[in-house]
């Protein structure tokens, strides 16, 4: 496995995957970003190097180069699982995006966050009535806004970093 396994079984061995076992491809993005901040914040820069690995595996395997946003899960081998796309995962996504193009200079990473915007704006922002549905391209929480698993945690965070990103950089 070149990513972290999300499951595993009562002795910690990665679930098989008829039981489970995927890696969850917005994790991908959401610990590169907080790796790169942790360095930021004085970790050893080698965590740098992990976190863009994530990255990397993340826009290998989960990007829709064709119509934006990230799959939700993948196999072990980072085949995505089917075509659903969760809010949070998107938030991670574009906040990891952004993130790098702008504190590490990646700016081949400015169009993939271009893309992956629209996509969320077309797909997850209610523009009636506010709010992020839960899911796109056929997830189970297709044109819902709520539920117990929903928290602002993804959402705040990505909003933060840009409006962090904004004052840094004089936008």
């Amino acid at each position: 496995m070149t990513t972290p396994p999300e499951e595993f079984d009562e002795l910690w061995r990665p679930l098989p995957a008829e039981r489970g076992g995927r890696v969850d491809l917005g994790h991908q993005f959401e610990w590169a970003f907080l790796l790169s901040r942790a360095v930021a914040k004085g970790f050893p820069p080698r965590y740098l190097q992990t976190g863009r690995r994530l990255l990397e595996f993340g826009m290998a395997h989960g990007f829709d180069a064709e119509a934006g946003g990230i799959f939700s899960s993948a196999d072990y081998s980072g085949k995505p699982r089917g075509q659903a796309k969760g809010w949070w995962q998107q938030c991670e996504h574009l906040r990891a995006l952004m993130h790098y193009a702008a504190e590490h200079g990646q700016d081949d990473l400015w169009g993939p966050f271009e893309k992956s915007l629209a996509f969320v704006r077309e797909h997850f922002i209610d523009s009636e009535y506010g709010g992020w549905y839960a899911s796109a391209g056929g997830g189970s929480g297709v044109g819902r806004k709520g539920s117990a698993w929903k928290v602002g945690y993804h959402t705040t965070g990505m909003y933060l970093e840009a409006l962090r990103l904004a004052g840094e950089l004089g936008r």
